[in-house]
Parts: structure tokens; C-alpha cells; sequence
């Protein structure tokens, strides 16, 4: 497959993957792997208990937060967390951080 993408598109692309150690196939890779639906009995296996395989690792998803989650945030709607996010460099990660 060849994908014909705009230069800066591709620069950035370049970036994201060296940051996490990848080639662009690689890093595209799994970007796609992550975007595709489920397969049918992987879907009918999980949609009852939460879990759900992301990175080779299950996490909790229903889309209810945990709750000690829950209970930590009282009322807290996330405006917080996004303004100091908004505000967090635009950096890749240290080499101690990344994940291999």
C-alpha cells in the first residue's frame, strides 16, 4: 500500500514514531491495528465483563468511571485537567519514559 500524504504530514508522522522508538510503517501500524473494530468473538467475549485488550495489556473499559475514580472526583467535571493539559509542552517524552 502506498499513501501519498502532504510533507508536513509525513514529517509529523516521522516524529510521533521516532519518539516511541518506531518506523513510520511500524508506528502506522499499530495506529491502525488500534482504530480497527474488534473481531466478531473477541467483541462478544469482552462487551460482558469491561475488559478489554489494548497494547497486549487488558484494561477496565465501560465507560463508567472505576469507583474510587469516581469518589476522587466528587464533582469535578475535568475543566481542570484540561487547562493543565492545554498548558503541558508540546515535547516527546524523555528516553527513561518512553515505552519500549
Amino acid at each position: 500500500m502506498t499513501l501519498d500524504l502532504k510533507p508536513e504530514i509525513a514529517a509529523a508522522l516521522a516524529a510521533l514514531a521516532s519518539a516511541q522508538g518506531l518506523s513510520v510503517e511500524d508506528y502506522l501500524e499499530q495506529l491502525v491495528k488500534k482504530e480497527l473494530p474488534l473481531q466478531p468473538e473477541d467483541a462478544a467475549r469482552q462487551e460482558g465483563s469491561g475488559m478489554v485488550r489494548e497494547n497486549g495489556l487488558y484494561v477496565y473499559r465501560t465507560g463508567r468511571p472505576l469507583p474510587f475514580f469516581q469518589k476522587r472526583a466528587g464533582t469535578a467535571k475535568g475543566d481542570g485537567l484540561l487547562k493543565f493539559l492545554r498548558n503541558a509542552p508540546d515535547a516527546p517524552p524523555e528516553p527513561e519514559d518512553r515505552i519500549t
